[in-house]
């Protein structure tokens, strides 16, 4: 069985390849892993769309307080070819069928690694919680 949108479905942690640009276009871009955040329990609300992180493998980002780093000889399974930097302020919300149709299924993260990025997300989006 192929592990790829639509046949699979999207959960929260997972992670693609897919072309990312800042255009509707989903022909043009870089090929790039992007991290699913949207949990799938909000595919009753809004079927068509669900929010990703851009990752990348550019070592720039490896001492940037926004990047959880994701180091695939670390997880086992992970079709990551080098370790990836997935960046809390690189967000997009994106239509489900148009790109991620056919693309495949590259992993997940665990629950502790998607704890690790939320704190990120608080931290990108500056959300205080506690106020």
């Amino acid at each position: 069985m192929s592990l790829a949108y639509p046949n699979f479905p999207l959960r929260r942690g997972d992670i693609y390849k897919i072309k990312v640009k800042y255009t509707e276009d989903p022909t043009e871009g870089k090929e790039r892993p992007v991290l699913v955040l949207r949990d799938e329990r909000f595919d009753k609300i809004t079927s068509s769309h669900t929010t990703v992180a851009s990752g990348t493998s550019n070592s720039k980002y490896a001492n940037y307080p926004l990047a959880l780093k994701v180091d695939p000889k670390k997880i086992e399974g992970l079709k990551l070819d080098k370790p990836t930097f997935f960046l809390a302020n690189l967000l997009y919300t994106i239509d489900k069928q148009k790109y991620f149709a056919g693309q495949p299924f590259i992993g997940r993260l665990s629950e502790s690694l998607m704890k690790q990025f939320d704190v990120l997300l608080v931290l990108a989006l500056q959300i205080d919680l506690y106020k």
